[in-house]
């Protein structure tokens, strides 16, 4: 687990995607298939 990273959080079920840096968070992370550049609009915080 990295227990220092960063992490994309599902909040239906819980499941997570880890990331060492926020960088990779943005270019790997996947929401239902997509980029969270192609969803960024769709982000509520």
């Amino acid at each position: 687990m990295n227990k220092e990273g960063y992490y994309l959080t599902r909040g239906k079920d819980g499941d997570y995607q880890s990331f060492i840096s926020a960088n990779e968070l943005f270019e790997k992370g996947r929401i239902e298939g997509k980029s969270i550049q192609e969803v960024w609009e769709e982000v509520e915080i």
